[in-house]
């Protein structure tokens, strides 16, 4: 493990943006965080990045982990808007020394992101491309991305996700949030499920095939666990080979419906 939180909890004022919470980030493989708009996957990526810090709790990273180790893209993509591209690279190759200038040119040229233009003056889709290219260039060990895939088309997307395979294969370690989990299933390795604050689940996707079952929802016997309903069927959990298996988005859903379902009764 790459980094390692115990029992990190964060507020403001009376808020919790995360409470209680543990989890650990593998080298070496693409973590997909999920839940809901206000779950906390935001915060927990800022705490990941060292931007805030947490009220109590305990973050471990291991020992050649420094600041200049870990890159991390927001969502809110609307910093020194008067910033070139260019002036972005040079910026980043102050705060990241192994930077890798000439690879972020292929990349800005290969999007056609014109690299003088202020980044008011890029669309949406190529700001998102910018802010990627930047972690991907870093050459950190750890890459966080906040809804990397934001405002990209499906061509783009692809392109993308092949350049996290190959950063995946050098050792990095990567952490995406986002809402598109089915665009992520093939590339991702462990999933993460957080919803007000707390971490639901944490999980590697192979296991998790294994555990997870999708059953006819109206079944009422069997040897199982249900964790949370989907559209006319269920979640579970069994050993058995029984129902279907589920895609990652049916495990978040079947979480995020029986959390939900909890809290209610």
């Amino acid at each position: 493990m790459v980094i390692q939180g115990i029992n990190i909890n964060k507020h403001y004022g009376s808020t919790k943006a995360l409470d209680n919470v543990s989890f650990s980030i593998p080298k070496g493989a693409l973590t997909l965080l999920v839940g809901p708009n206000g779950a906390g996957k935001t915060t927990l990526l800022r705490v990941l990045a060292r931007e805030i810090f947490p009220n109590s709790g305990e973050i471990k990273y291991l020992k050649n982990i420094k600041a200049s180790s870990v890159s991390f893209s927001e969502e809110n993509r609307d910093f020194f808007e008067n910033f070139t591209p260019l002036k972005y690279a040079y910026l980043w190759q102050l705060i990241y020394p192994l930077f890798d200038r000439e690879h972020f040119m292929e990349i800005m040229q290969k999007r056609e992101i014109p690299v003088n233009k202020s980044l008011f003056q890029l669309s949406k889709g190529k700001r998102t491309w910018l802010f990627n290219a930047l972690v991907i260039c870093s050459n950190s060990s750890v890459m966080l991305l906040d809804e990397p895939l934001q405002n990209l088309d499906p061509v783009v997307r692809a392109d993308f996700k092949d350049m996290l395979v190959k950063e995946k294969e050098k050792g990095r370690s990567i952490v995406a949030s986002t809402h598109e989990i089915t665009e992520f299933e093939e590339i991702t390795d462990n999933l993460v499920i957080i919803c007000e604050g707390h971490i639901l689940i944490q999980c590697e996707k192979e296991k998790a095939f294994l555990t997870y079952r999708v059953i006819p929802g109206t079944e009422t016997d069997g040897d199982y666990e249900a964790i949370g309903p989907l559209v006319n069927e269920k979640l579970v959990i069994t050993g058995k080979n029984i129902g279907r298996k589920p895609s990652l988005k049916e495990i978040a859903l079947g979480y995020l419906n029986g959390y939900s379902l909890n809290r209610q009764s």
